[in-house]
């Protein structure tokens, strides 16, 4: 039983020391991708893709008003037979149709775009923050949204991320960036 009782205190003790010998960090990802020149660039360019699709499907909008339009007019004019009208209405629920299908379109290719660029800054943060961990002998490192107590051992380790990623240190509040105070 003595055995018994020792082997179980030495296995207890192994195990608070692997557990001590752990390192727990967390970083600030949010902050990290905002401050991102690669995150000012994706938007950038995801609002030009934006605003061209919106160009496109406005004037695909105006070319279905034309043919509305001149459908209205040349009936209250009297200018189309039942024959001809069959043909015409068809023709601006096709081109309804192609409209609709084209801003769905246009909406996947901005989900696209915008996962492929999300993705790569992010892949680009985590072997940030993994280059840190591993030159810190950091076990864990959590995401500041995931984490719910910050106890007193765990390292804040954002400024490092910030510096593998070549970023600025932030401004603190209150400066003006040049080391002085703002005057009022």
């Amino acid at each position: 039983m003595k055995k018994i009782i020792f082997f179980l205190t030495v296995a207890l003790l192994s195990v608070s020391g692997v557990v001590n010998a752990q390192k727990f960090a967390w970083v600030d990802a949010t902050t990290v991708f905002e401050e991102m020149p690669e995150t000012k660039k994706a938007k950038d360019s995801l609002d030009r893709l934006q605003a061209q699709l919106e160009n496109e499907l406005n004037r695909m909008q105006s070319t279905r008003d034309k043919l509305y339009a001149d459908f209205e007019a040349d009936e209250k004019a009297k200018l189309i037979n039942d024959f001809n009208r069959e043909d015409r209405v068809t023709e601006i629920k096709d081109y309804e149709s192609r409209l609709q299908r084209k801003a769905q379109m246009n909406q996947s290719l901005l989900q696209d775009r915008y996962q492929t660029l999300v993705n790569a800054i992010e892949e680009k943060i985590q072997n940030a923050i993994k280059a840190v961990a591993k030159a810190n002998g950091i076990t864990y490192v959590f995401t500041k949204e995931q984490v719910y107590v910050i106890g007193d051992g765990a390292v804040d380790i954002t400024s490092l991320v910030r510096k593998q990623l070549g970023l600025p240190a932030p401004v603190p509040a209150g400066t003006t960036g040049t080391g002085t105070a703002p005057t009022k």
